[in-house]
């Protein structure tokens, strides 16, 4: 019995063996088998973490098994942690920082996808989530695979696409819009095209039918009905080459060929030049225009013929749109710590934008089709701004201009290049456009091309290769017909091997040439050369243009403007002289302000000023370009005007006695008649005077009759008192 005891005994025994055997086996290859797991785990977190994906591996019951380096930097309680620590962490505990929404992590056998957003509000971080089970043998689960990606980034990417989209889609609305704006001028180039006749054909019949009129009745009809037919005529002629102006003015923007002056302009002076030409326009509509502006002299730089268009343009149609009977208030100012000047126009009726953007066809609507764009255009080539603000009623016009413009950039540099060699061409333009970005650059290698555009294009620089292999043509023969033809001088380069010969050169001198560059040639003397004769062109100029306001204010009346005492000598005698010897004749006329004295101790010298002033500007747009209009001194005009007789000069003082009279100076109804009135003498040569002092005194003689006959009239023979009307 002990015996088989003993046997079962160790027959158990061997079984527990055998089995403790099995089960270490099974372990080791359990154990194994997770640890090639892990291996093919660890491969695929190397592979992806080059995309920064962090990978934890965690077993079934949740806890950290492994992680990459990009895990220990995402997460916080894996930095610093041993390994054996690191395990004892779970993934929950790992993420407590995130919003985990619908993630259950004890059901991830089947896997689970989705997106984890921090609760730390400073630190915007979002992470895409893959959870995959990690299956042994058999299929069995024996872990579980995390893999982050941080998409914060990618979010912020794709904002920043989005923002690009955005900013594409406003810029291709804004092509549209460009496209549409063009096809709006191509048609307004139509509509322009297709008025100008209905807007040409009334002055020119009105003055058709006037002249006719007017050789009708000479002869048999009194001064006023004559002289009114030829005021008539006046006017429609004006108004005719108002349009004809603004026409060429568009043909020249059309072209780019319209360039800048640098002449010194008065703005105040100009204003009042522009609203008197427009005061008849405005009172037929009962406009009152007023216009203030400040103290001290507000003086541009630039082209005066451009800005009194662009003014006269602004101020035609403000008065054509603005309301019966309501005022139009023009007001000129410098702003504070600018070089810039503005000028306002207030009036109560529609802004001129919302005008244009209708389909009226009615009067006027040329002059606006004209006006607007080629506003835009005069005042963005000084730099300047137009602004149409102001309700629907009460409209406000605002223009911005620069007071003066630096040195370079009052204009682009224009140059005029011609050469055969379209290399050389190109060389040469790389220079220019390096050293002055937005020059204006005419390249030919024509030379009628080149003859027949250089007066229009007006050069500062001409840099030619004469070497012509154009038949019948040689540098000879091209710079004759240059210096033959040309109006405008600018420097002159010669950039060719032909002129090594002294005697060559000396020919090519005396032909225009300013300089001279042999080919081939150095970049450096090329910038060298063209810098060089840029600098002296634009210098030169600067002197003619002081020059000529030097001698534009020796020979100026500081406060009419008018021309001065000497100025008026010397015009006087030249005038007799050309007279004696072409036997036509001469004609003085002197005007009196009449009770001036009066005016000022009434009224102080700064209103007596005003009215100098005022009687300046009925004379200056009284007479033709050839007469000269001065001030003689104190209140005292005279107008020289050549090749008129004494008859036609005293329908001209008349025309300007009445102009005076009518023309609403401050307080004139203070003056002893009631208005500001004038008193005019008109003496002519030969019959008068042979001498420029002989006609002075009998013009003064006949105004001295003026006055003592009551003033207000005009006189043209002293001797009988006779005046030139009834």
């Amino acid at each position: 019995a002990k015996l088989r005891e003993t046997s079962q005994r160790a027959k158990l025994y061997e079984d527990a063996v055998m089995e403790a055997r099995e089960i270490a086996s099974s372990h080791a290859e359990l154990e194994s088998e997770i640890d090639d797991k892990l291996q093919e785990i660890l491969l695929y977190s190397k592979v992806i973490e080059s995309s920064g994906d962090a990978v934890v591996i965690t077993d079934m019951q949740q806890h950290v098994m492994r992680s990459n380096p990009a895990a220990v930097q995402m997460f916080n309680p894996l930095r610093n942690h041993r390994r054996k620590q690191a395990k004892s962490t779970t993934i929950l505990e790992l993420v407590k920082d995130f919003e985990l929404g619908e993630f259950d992590a004890a059901a991830v056998d089947n896997g689970w996808r989705g997106e984890w957003s921090s609760r730390n509000k400073k630190k915007d971080l979002t992470l895409q989530v893959t959870v995959s089970p990690i299956h042994g043998k058999n299929d069995a689960l024996i872990g579980v695979s995390y893999q982050f990606r941080d998409i914060s980034l990618q979010k912020a990417q794709d904002r920043a696409i989005q923002e690009k989209n955005a900013e594409i889609h406003r810029t291709l609305v804004d092509l549209e819009q460009t496209y549409q704006e063009l096809q709006r001028s191509d048609r307004l180039k139509t509509e322009t095209l297709t008025v100008i006749s209905n807007e040409l054909s009334p002055p020119i019949r009105k003055i058709i039918n006037h002249a006719t009129k007017l050789i009708q009745v000479a002869g048999e009809s009194s001064v006023d009905v004559v002289q009114n037919h030829l005021a008539q005529i006046r006017e429609q002629g004006n108004h005719l080459k108002a349009i004809a102006d603004n026409i060429n003015y568009l043909i020249d923007f059309q072209f780019d060929l319209a360039t800048i002056g640098t002449s010194q302009v008065e703005l105040q002076q100009l204003l009042h030049d522009v609203v008197g030409g427009l005061a008849k326009r405005a009172k037929a509509r009962k406009i009152r225009v007023t216009l203030e502006h400040a103290d001290e002299p507000l003086v541009l730089t630039g082209d005066a013929d451009q800005f009194k268009v662009l003014f006269n343009l602004l101020l035609e149609q403000a008065i054509a749109v603005a309301q019966t009977g309501t005022r139009l208030r023009v007001d000129a100012r410098s702003l504070d710590k600018s070089d810039q000047v503005r000028v306002d126009m207030y009036y109560t009726g529609p802004s001129l934008v919302a005008l244009d953007a209708t389909k009226d066809k009615g009067e006027g609507r040329l002059s606006l089709l004209v006006g607007l764009p080629m506003a835009r255009k005069i005042i963005s080539q000084y730099q300047g701004s137009l602004q149409f603000l102001g309700s629907a009623q009460k409209a406000h016009i605002s223009v911005l201009l620069p007071r003066t413009q630096k040195e370079g950039e009052d204009r682009p540099n224009r140059v005029i290049l011609f050469d055969e060699h379209e290399m050389d061409r190109l060389i040469v333009r790389g220079v220019i456009e390096h050293l002055w970005p937005g020059s204006v650059l005419l390249e030919t290698s024509e030379p009628f091309e080149f003859l027949d555009n250089y007066d229009e294009f007006k050069p500062d620089l001409v840099i030619i290769d004469p070497s012509i292999s154009e038949p019948g043509w040689n540098n000879h023969r091209i710079f004759a017909a240059l210096v033959q033809s040309r109006r405008h001088v600018c420097p002159l380069l010669s950039v060719s091997g032909l002129y090594d010969d002294f005697a060559e050169r000396t020919l090519a001198v005396e032909r225009g040439v300013t300089d001279f560059l042999a080919k081939p040639y150095s970049i450096f003397d090329l910038r060298f050369k063209i810098k060089s004769l840029l600098q002296s062109h634009r210098k030169e100029e600067s002197l003619y243009q002081n020059m000529d306001q030097a001698q534009k204010q020796a020979y100026t009346d500081g406060l009419t403007h008018l021309a001065n005492r000497k100025h008026f000598d010397g015009f006087l005698e030249t005038q007799i002289e050309y007279s004696r010897q072409t036997h036509k004749p001469c004609s003085l006329i002197m005007l009196d302000v009449d009770n001036f004295k009066h005016y000022n101790d009434t009224n102080g010298h700064q209103l007596g000023d005003e009215v100098l002033k005022g009687v300046a500007r009925i004379l200056a747009k009284s007479v033709r370009s050839s007469d000269l209009a001065a001030r003689y001194g104190g209140e005292e005009f005279v107008v020289v005007l050549p090749e008129t007789k004494k008859a036609m000069a005293a329908v001209i003082a008349e025309k300007v006695r009445r102009t005076v009279q009518e023309t609403q100076f401050p307080k004139g109804n203070n003056q002893p008649l009631g208005f500001l009135s004038s008193s005019f003498g008109v003496a002519a040569f030969p019959e008068d005077g042979e001498s420029g002092e002989a006609l002075i005194k009998a013009a003064d003689d006949c105004l001295y009759v003026a006055k003592e006959a009551g003033r207000n009239t005009v006189i043209v023979t002293p001797e009988r008192g006779k005046a030139a009307t009834g």
